[in-house]
């Protein structure tokens, strides 16, 4: 039933929307249990001396010539808002008005904005510098017209112009009103008040359920048990209210009703046909099928069942034994056609396949009793009995809230029962039980809310029903977040945690953001985006978007109010870029895209193009054509800053432009980007390899090269590849996962690729040879019995090589075989392979396999196959390939013999030797001198008081780790796979020959220089790469995959020699062995190798729990640090003080189980998010001991973090208070380069033996939309330039005390208005960050400074609170007005109070 409504309907939020937080807001109010919550307070008033007070929670207004509030007048009224602004980076601010009427907007008694316009019009104030923290704020408006209006906008130095965003206005919370209207209002307007009575103000009543039809829709005997029901025994949450009916009553109604349907009883749906499982395949039940629909589409975003769902005023109530209520076929019929049932239905309609229909309706029917659902009681006929029933329901007006029969509905005169402060509120539905009236299950709080919003309307106010009540009856912040409405998130994790093998993220459950959804979409895309007719653009969402029973005003309304909400008008747009010619587009548009531009197929897919593997938390929309639905002037503010617009989404910013495209500039490279995505059948091209590893085949001499990190071969994975590249461009795997040879091919070695947030190689050539997929080349054969054993696995692998190296005649490598003889006994076979470069007759061309076979015992011999079941053994001895007569394997020395089968059988020690050749051309390439001589230093402008310079190195190394080997010799590991060396040859402490000094490892994320070596610890193992091209295995044995989490990252060493590393989590699907030891703290303390176990480390665990622990450093003291980065179950990025046997915030998937709930220890320091978005590498500010002085002057000791996202550095300082290690964070670097180019992206840090602090910095294209480009700078303390400001927060036991770096202002620094500070946690949960909770503003009772000491001590009015992080923004304390104050911010971590 839609309701007319009256000629002064404007569109603007009315009483309910502002006043009552929607049900997804309301269930987050424990994150304001005791500070500031969301919103200003609002003071109304009207020439008639009528006053309102409320929570508004957003700054954008349109009240036209209507009311702003049902208690005041139309005509003239004024406001007065009040609270805090919530400033969250210190900058240059601007504020801006799009208004009708006078606007006058103060920050801390500042006025920064006093204008006045009859019309809207867009009026800027002036900049005004804003420090960090909370600032008091008082907004005034004036109505000065017939119409009245009010926008307002903020831009900064650091974002461009957007609405003020409500999560930055505060109030305390003793100044909200207390009144009980708000409640009230939402109470009146769920119980359906205006259906019956007149009521000032309010809102057209909802849609109630159609009553014509409820034969075959509804159980007969539910209804007589409903009508029944009184206030005592009934559900308190429903919104039908009670009638107490005697038995006879009720079967008297329900015999009207169904008489109402002429006992048509609605027509059976065909049966439907079930799906049949493929080979192999093992479907889901029907209910089971149900059971995931229902959890995965959203339905419990309205409704309760098992244990999960939202139940809130406007949602669609417990479905928990709805099978009493409905026949068995009702909800097929339901799901399919509501309308058919319930013409007034407010449940939206999904897009369901008959199957689906089908099986949802098993499963809200799968504890219904067994019953004949065509037998009706007899009672049902009775014509008394429906009389009876008609002047019942006539009697309870039922037909005020439903479709019954046109007769029934009251007369005009009769239509509505006036309400007001002067009723009989002793005879109201909302007080007792009465046998002459309907009644509700009402506590006396909720009675009197109603009576007190009843009371508090002018009687003459008008209806105002605006989009603000369409998106709130229709619940849609239930399921998407919107400013401060979370939407469903918590309950997708919960739903996700408790189905892990229905849906793999609870990010499938979750709807995308409504944040500023008016600004981004165009109007038609925006109108039927709400109609639920928009096309799917996130096809791996299993949450569903319905279709409402919108009128055409509805939908108009619902999209005005989005449009008035979130749009920029054009004079706070930037100003657009020239569009390119379509020659020129194509020319670059197209590699911008890829990861040789910004990266965007790394998580979105544009046309038919789809990112591989992308996890779906980080996948993005389709792009093509998105100009069809979303405006250029959003795009552009989205892609600056996304942040800014949706808080913890995972898209980077893109800050910086793509080297040698449209002269380095941005903005072109972006629009060119739109352009190009805006092309009719654009399809982006397959990026360029990344690297590509090759010979020439020129120089026989040269080294073989070695891979070993994920290797692609036509189809095939290898996530445990040996590869061996020979100077002749021959190629050999060996796939130690399998033991076994398994590829053959001439030409390049491999070509690297990223691939959504992935790395891999792939195969240079075509493979020669068939992969296997028989077991591995070796067995040992009993002889005696025969009988024969395969190699057992070492939980992932068969094999893995001890030790390879670089020899006068090719490449040497090394591994052992594992057999299980019996249940106590093992043999260890090891292996020695060779493969070098060799030639054969007619032009042939190939490779020798020399292999060796260590000790076997006596009774056994070692079986080998020297090639594939292809191969046979021909006439000529050989072995050759049968469709390939190109290719064959001949017999190298005497000792080499073939069986009939083609194998061999090993003698120890004694070497069989094999010729692979090839009857083919090789392809043969130019030598190419990679040397770039042109490179040069940078000086670089972006931590104040260190001089910083750019170091002259490629930017294809992406620096992962540094180490020195001595003060000339600097070793640089590089994430595309190699290990560099760098030599300073003159002295100036920068390197100026560069060589390569390893092969393609597996992300080495960490390196120590030894005399003669350099250790690295790769994805798969802690490797020794000597100077003479030896590598050894060191340790090996944790789980790992193809996926571009599993890192391992290292490498502080103690005294005694044990390295420490730090592994990456699990959080996708994979076996056990896979998922060893990941998201550990490892120590590898050193041991003596073995025959059977040549290994030099034995692996200790020291704490786990940890989700990306990039960082990882030592102190001298012996304590271990590690980052992690915020995400789910991380609220912060964390700084966590490893300690043994402790256990951290993470949870990997294979552990996510009941019962799994270990104590954690909480970090030391929780550094907030989005201050940071990702700190990655570490290293402490300690000065080698060799210098004898502190290189780092007051930040000796302290610690320094890379922020890849945000492109800076932090800066730490711990303290122990009693036995527990807490600190403080501290900005270390500009937000923005006073002069130059801002630093790439920090990833790694270290102190160079001359105490510089030296950068690694990346930019990747599936993290950071960059290019895969690296570059190092070397920073050097210049105290004399060093500005004062914050060196260090340290807790007491009633507040801190503040040590700065220089003299300050002693009368400034003893001030404590110029100390602001804020205290706030953070909840782990299984959703990606966290909002802060508990927030307070901290008064500061005093502050006592001493010049000597460099100290303020500062006293807080409130006790400290433990386990909260204490925000301080300082003003300037500089001495002089031109000196700067750096930092001025810091962020404390309270674990203890100091006793």
């Amino acid at each position: 039933m839609h309701h007319p409504l009256t000629s002064k309907a404007r569109v603007f939020l009315c009483a309910i929307s502002l006043l009552v937080a929607h049900p997804a807001i309301a269930q987050d109010d424990d994150l304001f249990d005791d500070f500031p919550k969301p919103g200003l307070i609002g003071t109304y008033r009207d020439a008639d001396g009528h006053t309102a007070v409320r929570v508004d929670s957003g700054l954008t207004f349109d009240w036209a010539d209507a009311a702003p509030d049902p208690r005041i007048d139309a005509n003239k009224f004024s406001v007065v808002w009040q609270g805090q602004l919530l400033v969250r980076t210190a900058g240059t601010y601007r504020f801006a008005s799009d208004s009708i009427g006078q606007v006058k907007f103060e920050v801390d008694d500042e006025v920064l904005l006093d204008c006045q316009s009859p019309q809207r019009d867009w009026i800027a104030g002036e900049a005004f510098p804003l420090r960090a923290g909370m600032h008091d704020l008082t907004i005034r408006f004036q109505k000065t017209s017939d119409a009245a209006a009010m926008r307002l906008f903020w831009s900064s130095d650091s974002f461009s112009w957007e609405p003020i965003n409500p999560a930055n206005t505060l109030h305390e919370i003793e100044d909200e009103p207390e009144d009980g209207f708000a409640r009230g209002n939402a109470l009146a307007e769920a119980f359906r008040c205006a259906a019956c009575h007149e009521i000032g103000g309010a809102s057209p009543p909802l849609d109630a359920p159609s009553l014509d039809r409820l034969t075959g829709n509804l159980h007969p005997s539910w209804v007589v048990d409903r009508l029944m029901q009184s206030t005592s025994d009934a559900d308190a949450s429903t919104k039908m209210p009670h009638f107490a009916m005697t038995e006879k009553q009720s079967q008297a109604v329900a015999a009207y009703l169904f008489g109402l349907s002429k006992g048509q009883s609605p027509k059976k749906l065909a049966a439907v046909k079930q799906p049949k499982p493929k080979r192999g395949q093992k479907l889901k039940k029907p209910v089971e099928r149900g059971h995931d629909l229902f959890v995965g589409m959203g339905c419990l975003a309205c409704h309760e069942k098992g244990g999960l769902g939202i139940q809130d005023l406007l949602g669609g109530g417990s479905l928990e034994k709805v099978s009493e209520k409905r026949p068995q076929d009702y909800f097929a019929r339901w799901l399919l056609n509501p309308a058919a049932i319930n013409a007034h239905h407010r449940m939206p309609r999904f897009e369901l396949s008959a199957l689906e229909a089908s099986d949802l309706a098993t499963y809200l029917q799968q504890d219904a009793a067994k019953s004949d659902d065509a037998v009706q009681p007899k009672w049902l006929g009775d014509p008394a009995l429906i009389e009876m029933g008609r002047q019942l329901v006539k009697q309870n007006r039922c037909a005020s809230c439903h479709e019954i029969e046109e007769s029934l509905r009251p007369a005009p005169s009769l239509a509505k029962i006036a309400l007001t402060s002067q009723s009989d509120w002793s005879q109201a539905c909302v007080g007792s039980t009465g046998a002459d009236r309907p009644h509700y299950a009402l506590d006396d709080d909720d009675q009197q809310a109603i009576k007190a919003a009843v009371d508090a309307v002018l009687p003459d106010a008008e209806v105002h029903f605006s989009g603000a009540d369409v998106l709130r009856r229709s619940n849609c912040l239930a399921c998407h977040p919107r400013n401060l409405a979370t939407g469903n998130a918590k309950l997708a994790f919960a739903i996700a945690s408790e189905n892990s093998d229905a849906f793999e993220h609870a990010a499938v459950l979750t709807p995308p953001s409504l944040n500023s959804i008016g600004d981004k979409l165009k109007d038609a895309s925006l109108q039927q985006a709400v109609r639920g007719e928009a096309p799917k653009r996130r096809p791996w969402l299993q949450v569903r978007m319905p279709k409402f029973r919108f009128n055409a005003d509805e939908a108009d309304r619902l999209a005005d109010w989005f449009i008035a909400q979130d749009r920029i008008p054009a004079h706070g747009q930037a100003e657009q870029p020239a569009q390119l010619s379509e020659s020129a587009l194509l020319a670059v548009g197209p590699r911008l895209v890829t990861s040789n531009g910004f990266g965007c197929v790394s998580c979105h897919s544009i046309g038919d193009v789809s990112p591989a593997k992308a996890p779906v938390n980080s996948r993005g929309p389709n792009l093509a054509g998105l100009g069809k639905d979303v405006r250029k002037e959003w795009f552009d503010r989205w892609v600056a800053d996304p942040l800014r617009v949706v808080p913890r989404v995972e898209m980077p910013a893109i800050k910086v432009p793509v080297d040698g495209v449209l002269h380095d500039n941005l903005d072109q490279q972006i629009g060119a980007v739109w352009q190009v995505l805006n092309l009719e059948g654009f399809r982006p091209p397959r990026p360029d390899a990344v690297r590509v590893v090759r010979h020439s085949g020129n120089d026989l001499s040269d080294d073989t090269h070695v891979l070993t990190d994920v290797l692609r071969v036509d189809e095939t994975q290898y996530i445990k590849p040996f590869l061996i590249g020979l100077p002749n461009r021959h190629n050999i795997l060996f796939d130690l996962a399998e033991a076994r040879l398994t590829g053959w091919w001439m030409g390049d070695t491999a070509s690297q690729y990223t691939e959504g947030k992935a790395w891999h190689w792939e195969a240079g050539g075509v493979n020669l040879i068939d992969a296997p997929t028989s077991d591995a080349d070796f067995a040992l054969v009993s002889k005696t019995s025969g009988e024969v054993l395969m190699p057992i696995r070492e939980r992932q692998f068969i094999t893995e090589p001890d030790v390879w190296r670089q020899t006068a005649d090719g490449l040497q490598f090394e591994y052992r075989l594992k057999f299980q003889a019996s249940d106590d006994v093992e043999i260890v076979v090891p292996v020695e392979e060779l493969y070098s470069v060799v030639a054969g007759e007619n032009g042939a061309s190939g490779w020798s396999r020399r292999v060796v076979s260590g000790e076997v015992p006596a009774d056994w011999t070692l079986r080998f196959r020297a090639a594939g079941d292809e191969f046979q053994l021909a006439g000529d001895g050989n072995l050759r390939a049968k469709d390939k007569t190109k290719l064959y394997v001949a017999a190298g020395n005497e000792a080499t013999k073939f069986d009939p089968t083609g194998k061999l059988l090993l003698q120890s020690n004694q070497p069989v030797q094999l010729n692979y050749l090839a009857e083919l051309p090789v392809d043969r390439l130019p030598k190419f001198d990679a040397t770039d001589d042109d490179l040069q230093s940078i000086a670089l402008d972006v931590v104040p008081g260190f001089k910083s310079v750019q170091l002259p190195l490629s930017h294809e190394i992406m620096p992962v780790a540094m180490a020195w080997r001595d003060p000339q010799t600097m070793f640089i590991a590089d994430l595309k796979g190699r290990v560099f060396r760098g030599e300073d040859t003159d002295g100036d402490q920068i390197p100026d020959r560069v060589t390569q000094y390893s092969d393609e490892l597996a992300a080495p994320f960490g390196i120590n220089a030894g005399e003669d070596y350099v250790d690295v610890i790769t994805k798969y193992a802690l490797l020794r790469l000597f100077d003479d091209g030896r590598v050894e295995n060191l340790v090996s044995g944790w789980g790992h995959t193809a996926d571009y989490h599993d890192w391992a990252t290292g490498l502080p060493q103690d005294a005694d020699g044990s390295y420490y590393v730090a592994l990456a989590c699990q959080q996708d699907t994979r076996t056990q062995p896979a998922a060893y030891l990941r998201g550990t703290v490892l120590r590898l303390n050193p041991r003596r190798p073995s025959a059977a176990n040549p290994q030099h480390f034995d692996i200790e665990v020291l704490s786990g729990g940890h989700r990306f622990p990039i960082g990882i450093a030592r102190n001298r003291g012996g304590d271990l640090f590690v980052t992690d980065n915020q995400g789910n179950y991380n609220p912060f990025n964390e700084l966590n003080h490893v300690m043994k046997g402790h256990r951290y915030g993470f949870i990997n998937r294979l552990e996510r189980k009941d019962g799994f709930n270990p104590p954690l220890t909480a970090p030391a320091i929780d550094i907030p998010h989005p201050w940071t978005r990702s700190v990655n590498g570490i290293c402490f500010l300690e000065s080698p001991e060799e210098l004898g002085s502190d290189a780092f002057g007051p930040f000796e000791g302290h610690l320094v973090g890379c922020e890849y996202d945000t492109r800076r550095l932090v800066r730490m300082s711990l303290e122990k208070v009693g036995d527990t290690i807490q600190g403080a964070a501290y900005p270390f670097s500009y937000d923005q380069p006073p002069t130059g180019p801002a630093m790439l992206g920090p990833i790694s840090a270290a102190v160079s033996p001359d105490g510089a602090l030296v950068i690694g910095n990346i930019r990747d294209s599936g993290w950071g939309a960059g290019q895969n480009t690296g570059s190092v700078v070397r920073m050097e303390l210049v105290e004399s330039e060093l500005p004062a400001g914050i060196r260090e927060v340290r807790a007491t036991p009633t507040g801190f005390i503040v040590e700065f770096t220089g003299e300050v202002a002693a009368n400034a620094a003893a001030d404590s208005d110029n100390y602001a500070v804020q205290s706030y946690t953070r909840e782990s949960t299984p959703a990606y960050g966290g909002d802060d909770k508990n927030n307070r503003s901290e008064t500061v009772a005093s502050v006592v400074y001493d010049p000597d000491k460099r100290t303020a001590v500062i006293e807080l009015a409130n006790p400290l609170r433990p386990d909260y992080v204490y925000e301080f923004n300082l003003k300037s304390m500089a001495k002089s007005d031109s000196a700067a104050f750096f930092p001025d911010r810091a962020f404390y971590t309270l674990r203890t109070v100091p006793k």
